[in-house]
Parts: C-alpha cells; sequence; structure tokens
C-alpha cells in the first residue's frame, strides 16, 4: 500500500524546518506537523547564530579554518566526552549546511568577526544581520510555503509512531482525532524535554533548580517514541543553561561578558570566571544567595548592544537594563555595601592593562567607569542536549547498533554534543544539531526507496 506522504517531519522548529526542505528538494511529498499554532520552536528564542566551518563566507574574509579545527575546539571544551567521528561529522557537513541557507533558502548571513564566541579559536559564527532566529524562521517557513511539495500543519500533534519492521514505521496517528497517516520515513524533531519536569528532576536535578526558558512544548516525546522503538539514548543529563535571564524575562546577549562586563551576586562581589561561558557559569549563579546576580558593564558596551540586538533594545526599553552614575548609586541599585562594591572594581581595574589572571582564573578585562550599566539576571536551563543517537547520516541507532530503516532524528531531539551536564555546551551548538542534521535527515530520508 502506498503511503500518503513519503516523509512526514514531526515538529516545525528550525530543525523541522531544514529537515522539511531539504527533503523536498528530491520531489517527494513531505508532511510536517507542528502541535503548537505557530512555526518556530526553540529556533524563536535564539539569536540564530550557527557555527559553521570552511564557508566561502569565512574565505572571502581572508579567515582560515576548517573541520578539523572546529572539531578540536567543541572537543576541548566537552573534555572529549563525545566521539570524534560525531563532532567531525557535524564540522564538516556545517559548511554545506551554511551555504545551503543562503543559496538554496535565501537566508542573508554574516560571519561574525566581533569577537571569537565562547569554546571557539577562530570566527565561525555565521547569523542573520538581525541576529535573530526569527528572522530564519521566516525564510525557511517562506522557502516551504513556496516549494509546492510541503504540506504543513499546525496545532496537530503525534501520539504515537506506527511500528513496523526492525525499528522502522510504517505510519503516525495524529493526536486527539486517532487518525492515521501512512509514510515512508519519519524525521523527529520534536525538540527535548525541558518542559518535562519529571524527566528533568531524574536526569537533571542541577537543571531542575534554574527556571525554564524554553518551549513549553518540549515534553520528551521523542525519548519516548525512542524507546518504544529500541533506540539508544544518550546524554541524558546533558542541557545548555544561559546566565543572563533578565528581570523582564528577555535574554541579555553573553556579548557582553565577552566584551568586558563583569558580573557580581548580591552581596556586591565577583564569584567566578565571567567568561567561562554562559552554560556552564549559570551554576555559579544558581549557588550565589538568592539564585540571582548583577550584569555590570560600561557606555560603550551598553551603545554598542543597543545598535546591534534587537532583543538587548527590547530589554533597556523596557527596564531590564539600568543606568547609574556613580558606584554608589548602583550599590543602592544591587542592595549591597557601596565600600564593598567599590573593593569589587578596585580589584578589577589594575588588570585592565596588565591582564594579569585573576584568582578565578580571568585575564581580560575593560575599564569600569560611569555612566555604569547593569542588569539584574538569572540562570535558566535553555534546552536539553541528550536524545536519541543518530548515525552520520542522521539515522536513528538501535541498541546493538542496528540503525532504523526510516527513522531520523534532528535538533534537540537528537542527542547533542555537549556531553555529560551543561559545561561542554559550545556556542551555537544547538543550531548546529537543528540545521546540520536536519539537512542530512532529509536528504537522506529522501533517498529510501
Amino acid at each position: 500500500m502506498s503511503p500518503d506522504f513519503d516523509i512526514a517531519v514531526i515538529g516545525g522548529g528550525g530543525a523541522g524546518l531544514v529537515s522539511a526542505i531539504s527533503a523536498a528538494q528530491s520531489g517527494k511529498a513531505v508532511l510536517l506537523l507542528e502541535k503548537t499554532n505557530e512555526i518556530g520552536g526553540h529556533t524563536l528564542n535564539t539569536q540564530g547564530m550557527f557555527p559553521a566551518s570552511y564557508t566561502r563566507f569565512q574565505k572571502a574574509l581572508g579567515i582560515v579554518d576548517s573541520p578539523e579545527e572546529m572539531t578540536r575546539d567543541i572537543l576541548g571544551e566537552n573534555g572529549n566526552s563525545v566521539p570524534y567521528d560525531v563532532v567531525h561529522n557535524l564540522s564538516v557537513n556545517s559548511g554545506h549546511v551554511a551555504e545551503w541557507l543562503v543559496d538554496f533558502c535565501g537566508q542573508e548571513l554574516e560571519v561574525a568577526t566581533d569577537f571569537k564566541y565562547h569554546g571557539y579559536s577562530n570566527f565561525r559564527i555565521h547569523s542573520p544581520p538581525s541576529r535573530t532566529g526569527r528572522e530564519i524562521i521566516t525564510t525557511l517557513l517562506g522557502k516551504a510555503q513556496s516549494m509546492g511539495n510541503i504540506e504543513i500543519i499546525t496545532e496537530h500533534g503525534v501520539s504515537r509512531l506506527i511500528p513496523g519492521n526492525k525499528g522502522s514505521v510504517t505510519g503516525l496517528e495524529v493526536s486527539g482525532s486517532g487518525e492515521e497517516i501512512r509514510i515512508g520515513s519519519a524525521i523527529i524533531t520534536t525538540g527535548g524535554y525541558g518542559a518535562n519536569r519529571a524527566f528533568v528532576e531524574k536526569y537533571m536535578p542541577d537543571a531542575a533548580k534554574m527556571m525554564y526558558f524554553g518551549s513549553s512544548e518540549h515534553r520528551g516525546e521523542s525519548i519516548i517514541w525512542g524507546s518504544d522503538l529500541g533506540a539508544e539514548l544518550d546524554y541524558l543529563n546533558s542541557y545548555q543553561a544561559h546566565s543572563a535571564v533578565s528581570s523582564v524575562g528577555t535574554l541579555i546577549t553573553w556579548e557582553t561578558v565577552m566584551k568586558g562586563a563583569i558580573i557580581v551576586n548580591s552581596l556586591g562581589e565577583r564569584f567566578a570566571n565571567e567568561i567561562t561561558g554562559y552554560s556552564r557559569f549559570a551554576k555559579y549563579i544558581a549557588h550565589q544567595p538568592g539564585s540571582f546576580a548583577y550584569e555590570i558593564y560600561n557606555g560603550e558596551i551598553h551603545e554598542e548592544m543597543l545598535q546591534r540586538y534587537p532583543e538587548y533594545r527590547e530589554t533597556n526599553s523596557l527596564g531590564g537594563v539600568r543606568k547609574f552614575q556613580s558606584i554608589e548609586e548602583m550599590a543602592s541599585y544591587i542592595g549591597c555595601g557601596a565600600d564593598k562594591l567599590r573593593d569589587t572594581f578596585s580589584s578589577v581595574m589594575p588588570r585592565v592593562e596588565n591582564r594579569a589572571t585573576d584568582k578565578f582564573g580571568r585575564d581580560f578585562f575593560i575599564s569600569l567607569e560611569a555612566p555604569y550599566y547593569a542588569a539584574k539576571i538569572t540562570p535558566a536551563l535553555f534546552h536539553t542536549q541528550g536524545g536519541l543517537r543518530v548515525g552520520k547520516d542522521a539515522r536513528v541507532i538501535l541498541k546493538g547498533g542496528a540503525s532504523c530503516r526510516n527513522v531520523f532524528a534532528a535538533g534537540d531531539a537528537a542527542a547533542g554534543i555537549t556531553g555529560p551536564g551543561p559545561d561542554g555546551y559550545v556556542s551555537g551548538s544547538g543550531l548546529l544539531c537543528a540545521f546540520t542534521y536536519g539537512w542530512l535527515a532529509g536528504k537522506n530520508s529522501s533517498e529510501i526507496k
């Protein structure tokens, strides 16, 4: 019996859209099901930053990079806790995906050269001019709608995959209606399990202490379906945290820190190396009094962020960023002693010129002079990084090592490259797995006879 659709993509975020477009390039009939009323998923909450190596965009700027260098950087951050071949596969294909996003999908990308993002020894972050994931989603959705062989249905989830032989599937059941749809292949892009409190408490108890800043629909269906298929599950304690959710509920770009901001607790004291990375640093804030902190920087950083980040402008307009003319005024806002905050500043200032490493291991500081800017920040679980083990072609791998014939996974549904916990996360890892595995899943699913 012929399938109703050659390929079904379950989930309409960035990974789902990339999967659907990549699959549809072959001319196959593609169904994309999104259980909410909005296409975009977790990608909408990102700054659209996608790491890629050896792209023509890098070459045009004279940047010499390679997949091998990118692989070494990522493995250096995660302590070699993820197999080399997994990371290298993503690194090799990332450049193809970046150029495909531009050439086939019409998304403008630029290489961020203002500074090297955490975890990378080279300039390889590619992002849309707006620095928003929403821009990428808008472009991808427009492309998908223009292709003619992708049917997009929102407000329809999937309750189960209908199993076939040896880890394959023959169809899916639509939530609520119970309708069964016959399919040739399935690509699971349902996100992670950050909204599943039981899963978070079981697999990542440290993250359970943080607020959750991801999609409320990321409830771990991929884990449940994968378990039913007999799939291998990797790094279920892996996640990306973010250190800087503002008091008005928006994200403050970590570029403020990489440009020189310091972070103090409610006592006015620094407590860790801020430039260790926003995912790793979150746990340090979580252990401070009240589990919050204050990010402090100068007017030069403030003005630059206003120019470049729409979300930062929103944060500022809503009162999430405060301006102070003196240390005393800022200390009053924080609720700490002015002498303590002044001592903190005094310990930083001598290191601006001599680049001496402080007791936390930080060796980069800038001059902090009035007017000062400060934002109250809270750590958050951003998204989970564990999931279904997939092969180089994005096929789901079963226990025992065999690959599913026609089941693929991408994005947070697939196991990421952070390794255990949050410490190994490098900037853009989420979109790297979303777009690259999505591209591979679409391409390879369309080749199944």
